[in-house]
């Protein structure tokens, strides 16, 4: 069985290929067509017309290896590109992509998803549970962001346990302003010293007191 671990990056071949074609024949493609290195760590997938067969050559130390599998039922997923554009997978695409399947799988990247929002849901309610923590925002800018311009200012604010906490948390909740609502909804339920700066936004926190540089108050 073909291990994957390995694997920087993959490259799939645009187009199909004649599977007639060796080592010498691929990596000639791979340097002359693709304008990319044949002996770097990265593997080149390559496909027939039929799309039932698949080649990947890979450099190892000092040599290639050629790797080959044919499909006896069904067909390769090959995704379409540009005339002489490969295309960029990642090494869960590629196991996908060998098995038969189509290399997006919005499935499998929405359970994905929802793992780690359960993740961050637990750490939240563990942080908020601390005695101490400190909150801060800073600026950012999002490129491609729905029904905002790429200028636009968003606004990435940190919460993190304060000193002396093991193990520590820090969590990050991004928001497109800097309103004082966001530190508040975030905070709901925590009973305890909030460390910030002095940004007159945590003034709307409940019984907050405030420092020049830094300040200590009680949220309750």
């Amino acid at each position: 069985m073909l291990s994957l671990e390995s694997v920087q990056r993959v490259y799939l071949a645009p187009g199909y290929t004649d599977m007639r074609k060796s080592i010498n024949g691929l990596a000639a493609l791979v340097s002359s067509v693709f304008n990319l290195d044949p002996f770097s760590e990265s593997w080149f997938v390559f496909s027939n017309r039929d799309r039932d067969k698949v080649k990947i050559l890979r450099w190892e130390h000092n040599g290639f290896w050629l790797h080959y599998r044919r499909l006896e039922r069904g067909r390769f997923r090959w995704p379409s590109s540009e005339e002489g554009q490969t295309v960029v997978i990642s090494r869960r695409q590629l196991q996908w992509l060998l098995d038969g399947l189509n290399i997006d799988q919005p499935k499998a990247h929405k359970k994905g998803a929802g793992y780690l929002e359960m993740l961050y849901e637990v750490m939240k309610q563990a942080l908020l549970e601390r005695d101490v923590l400190a909150a801060d925002e800073t600026t950012v800018r999002v490129l491609k962001e729905p029904d905002r311009p790429a200028e636009a200012k968003s606004y990435m604010w940190l919460y993190r346990t304060g000193g002396g906490s093991d193990p520590p948390i820090v969590l990050f909740d991004y928001q497109t302003s800097r309103s004082p609502d966001h530190p508040k909804d975030f905070l709901n339920g925590f009973c305890g010293y909030l460390h910030v700066d002095g940004y007159v936004g945590y003034e709307s926190l409940p019984k907050i007191r405030r420092g020049h540089q830094s300040a200590a108050g009680r949220y309750s």
